[in-house]
């Protein structure tokens, strides 16, 4: 099988979820990198930073109607499919060809994408949730330890070892984390309890992203090669329920008492989060096709700085010296991990593929 390039297999997943690619081939060629690098890696640091920032601000502002997180992420899910069937009519020779192929008499492949799915819902809700509790910046750091669960899952389910210089790098990672929530102890007050939910929330999605990452290089080593538009729309067979599900569970009885409407809240930065959050999965995967791996984690980084400037201009939250030496160690861990090679890699082994129909 030829080598894989990312973005024909990179899904259209969260901002934070592109860790399950970083060990999948990449063969791109230099003049196409040279020209778009530069400008991708402008991109991805804002439109980061900048959704983070939106994020915050329509779930935290006051006097103002809040919209349900489990209706945002079921319209990002709408979304994110319509996108990918236009694109895939635009690209294929024959859209209902392309989804009888690979969708419709491909159910194990559908059944595989079933997993990651369903946490990328679970994790969604989370953020969304926990966006209304913390500042963005605080909120950036704590999704980095995405990093650490997706070397830890690697080395489970893909039989992966670490350099001892990348085990490093992660006790430093969690080290600085530690030391962004030391800093921000000491300037909670009466509202201790809903930061506390705030930040457990972020670090339970930042778990699920890992596992769900490294699941997803899993089954994309193991299958046939399909377009990253057609992965997507295998995702949205599952991810639409399950987005569904989530509101009929977190919000079906007020939604069908008649007491609140779907789109309560739904202003323009309600509207505008939720287009950020489909937008997010295409920069990040422009990123992974035109530059590398160190160039989205030098994007990474500085989307941690501009969000904290971000962060005290929109919100007039302005870090201490203890938050920005634990920010420093973030942004070193993160691009330490990513610089470090694995002494010795294993291939998963090989799952059966699905039968030709």
């Amino acid at each position: 099988m030829k080598d894989l390039e990312v973005a024909d297999i990179e899904p259209l997943l969260p901002i934070t979820d592109y860790e399950c690619v970083k060990k999948i081939p990449i063969r791109l060629s230099q003049p196409k990198k040279s020209k778009y690098r530069f400008s991708i890696l402008i991109w991805l640091s804002f439109h980061t930073a900048v959704h983070s920032l939106l994020l915050t601000y329509s779930r935290s502002r006051p006097n103002v109607e809040i919209y349900l997180p489990s209706v945002a992420v079921f319209f990002t899910e709408i979304i994110k499919a319509i996108v990918c069937l236009m694109i895939v009519a635009g690209t294929e020779e024959s859209l209902l060809s392309s989804l009888s192929s690979h969708v419709l008499n491909a159910p194990k492949q559908v059944l595989r994408m079933a997993v990651p799915a369903v946490l990328y819902n679970i994790q969604s809700n989370l953020l969304y949730l926990a966006a209304g509790y913390i500042d963005p910046a605080t909120f950036m750091i704590l999704q980095q330890l995405k990093i650490f669960s997706s070397a830890v899952s690697s080395v489970v389910l893909l039989n992966r070892k670490l350099s001892i210089g990348q085990w490093l790098s992660l006790l430093l990672l969690f080290s600085g984390v530690c030391v962004v929530q030391i800093s921000r102890a000491k300037n909670l007050s009466s509202s201790h309890d809903e930061s506390f939910i705030g930040v457990l929330c972020v670090t339970i999605a930042a778990m699920t992203s890992g596992f769900a990452g490294v699941y997803m290089e899993l089954q994309l080593k193991s299958v046939e090669p399909v377009s990253i538009w057609l992965r997507n729309i295998q995702m949205s067979t599952v991810s639409i329920p399950a987005a569904f599900t989530t509101i009929l569970i977190q919000d079906g009885k007020t939604i069908l008492s008649g007491s609140v409407s779907m789109t309560k809240g739904f202003d323009w930065a309600a509207w505008s989060t939720v287009f950020s959050s489909v937008l997010s999965g295409i920069s990040v995967a422009l990123c992974l096709k035109y530059a590398d791996n160190i160039a989205k984690d030098f994007a990474a980084a500085s989307a941690i700085i501009l969000t904290t400037v971000g962060a005290a201009v929109v919100f007039q939250v302005y870090p201490n010296w203890i938050f920005c030496f634990g920010a420093v160690m973030v942004m070193c861990a993160t691009y330490l991990f990513s610089k470090l090679k694995s002494t010795h890699v294993e291939k998963p082994k090989h799952v059966d593929m699905d039968e030709k129909q």
